[in-house]
């Protein structure tokens, strides 16, 4: 008679023994290279590292210096394409963001923004989503936006669908 429940997943933390392990780690590191991760971790699972640059303020040879650190300490991984890292875990990720204080995750998500709208190859939807987390009012426009373009790419996935059941049928004369 009892039923499964998915309950509210926005108010799960990272559990605190894992919280402990990542802090011990991120403490031996220092404060640059800390405050460098949590700006990452604003950016996702996957960091690209010119992105994650433009965001943190750090140079891209001074970065160099944070990878490495934070790849030794297993905070990081290289995701070998040459281009982004990835945090080696969603709760190494989730545990950074958690330590981010309001003030500075709005600047970051802002920041986040402000870039990706400048970027030639715009994804409306993660602008919306950087938007919405810093409390700006263009996270509408830019929701509005994603709507559209999801839309569009329905629509086109369906055209695209029915024209390949299109060029199968030919064959038969169905």
């Amino acid at each position: 008679g009892s039923a499964w429940a998915i309950g509210d997943l926005g108010r799960l933390s990272v559990p605190p023994l894992v919280r402990q392990v990542i802090d011990s780690r991120l403490n031996r590191l220092g404060e640059e290279v800390r405050a460098a991760l949590e700006s990452a971790s604003v950016i996702g699972q996957d960091v690209p590292f010119a992105l994650w640059s433009a965001v943190s303020g750090v140079p891209e040879d001074e970065l160099a210096t944070v990878v490495a650190r934070a790849v030794d300490a297993h905070l990081l991984t290289d995701a070998r394409d040459g281009t982004r890292l990835r945090f080696p875990h969603a709760l190494v990720r989730e545990a950074m963001y958690e330590r981010l204080l309001l003030p500075r995750r709005i600047e970051v998500h802002r920041q986040m923004a402000e870039i990706l709208m400048r970027s030639p190859s715009v994804v409306p939807d993660t602008i919306a989503h950087h938007l919405q987390e810093a409390g700006d009012p263009r996270a509408v426009e830019w929701f509005i936006q994603a709507g559209v373009r999801a839309e569009r790419i329905a629509w086109l996935t369906a055209a695209e669908h029915f024209r390949s059941a299109l060029q199968l049928m030919r064959p038969h004369d169905t």
